[in-house]
């Protein structure tokens, strides 16, 4: 399975128009980004997977050296998640709100990893 299967659950999700929907959507676009990051990782950097939840850490480690931006967004977009996940007292205008943030973010890493062609290619 590929991250980006996540989002067509989002753009699903984001027909519910709902908090809670708006909280699954922000988890769905994180979990896309960071699969994909991944797979950009063992594709083109030999990244083998560890499979514990340092590879949380580990995957924008990584990228950091080959585009900070896209590491810095995908650390961002996990704090994102794990707001929407557990924090319960936020407003729903802010869930609404850091659930825009994430989809724009979610598109500019799909769309900066998809230019990569080679670690730190400048595309």
């Amino acid at each position: 399975m590929r991250g980006r299967e996540f989002i067509a659950v989002a753009v699903w999700l984001e027909s519910l128009d709902s908090e809670a929907s708006q909280r699954s959507q922000t988890s769905r676009l994180y979990y896309a980004v960071y699969l994909e990051a991944r797979a950009w990782c063992e594709d083109h950097l030999g990244y083998v997977r560890i499979r514990s939840a340092r590879e949380h850490v580990n995957i924008p480690g990584l990228l950091r050296n080959v585009d900070a931006e896209v590491a810095a967004s995908l650390v961002f977009m996990r704090d994102l998640r794990n707001t929407a996940d557990y924090d319960m007292d936020l407003s729903p205008d802010t869930i609404g709100l850091q659930c825009l943030d994430a989809q724009r973010r979610a598109k500019r890493i799909l769309d900066r990893l998809d230019e990569l062609t080679i670690p730190g290619a400048d595309a």
